[in-house]
C-alpha cells in the first residue's frame, strides 16, 4: 500500500460526516465536488500509481474507480452534481479540520455542505465480495471559503426576521 499523500484542489463539500462518523459504517467521510474544469490530474496519478503497485497490468474486470461523472448521477434530486466530478473520501479516524487561518473548526455550523475546502488524501486498493476498486482516504481538511448551502438548507438567521417584543401582563386567556 502506498503511503503517498496529495493535496486536492479546491472543491465544494457535500454529504459531509466530519464531526461524527456515519452510524451505518462507522466512518468519517465527505464527497468532493470538483467543477469539470478543475485539474485533478494529481489525484488521477495517485490512483494510477496505487493500482499499478497492486495489480501491475492485470487490473480486474469491472474495476471501480473513485471518479464519478456528476451528469450521470441523479441531477434531479441533486442538481449540484451537474458539471461536476464527484470523488468520495472516507476514514475510520477523526479528520483534522481547520479554517482558512489553520485554526481548528469546532463549531459544526462553520463547516457545512456547500462550503469550499481542500483535503490531503491517500489512496488504496480494495477487494470485497468479488468486487475490486480503489478509494481515497481523507486525512485532513481545510475550509477555504463559504458557499451557498446545498439542498436548500438555510440558517435560522436567514429564515427569520426580528420580531417586535410585546409586553404581557401575565396570563391573559
Amino acid at each position: 500500500m502506498s503511503n503517498e499523500r496529495v493535496m486536492s484542489p479546491k472543491f465544494r463539500v457535500a454529504f459531509a460526516k466530519v464531526f461524527t462518523p456515519d452510524a451505518e459504517n462507522d466512518k468519517y467521510s465527505l464527497a468532493m465536488l470538483f467543477d469539470n474544469n478543475t485539474d485533478i490530474s494529481e489525484l488521477k496519478e495517485l490512483v494510477k500509481n496505487v493500482v499499478a503497485d497492486k495489480y501491475g497490468n492485470k487490473v480486474p474486470k469491472k474495476f471501480m474507480y473513485p471518479f464519478k461523472d456528476g451528469n450521470e448521477q441523479d441531477t434531479e434530486a441533486y442538481p449540484f452534481f451537474k458539471n461536476q466530478t464527484i470523488v468520495n473520501a472516507s476514514t475510520k479516524f477523526k479528520i483534522g479540520l481547520v479554517d482558512e487561518d489553520v485554526n481548528p473548526i469546532i463549531d459544526q455550523s462553520e463547516f457545512y455542505n456547500g462550503c469550499y475546502a481542500r483535503a490531503t488524501l491517500s489512496a488504496y486498493c480494495w477487494e470485497f465480495k468479488g468486487k475490486a476498486g480503489v478509494s481515497f482516504n481523507v486525512q485532513n481538511v481545510q475550509k477555504v471559503g463559504d458557499g451557498e448551502r446545498l439542498g436548500g438548507a438555510v440558517t435560522a438567521e436567514q429564515e427569520f426576521e426580528a420580531v417586535e417584543r410585546q409586553e404581557t401582563s401575565g396570563f391573559d386567556i
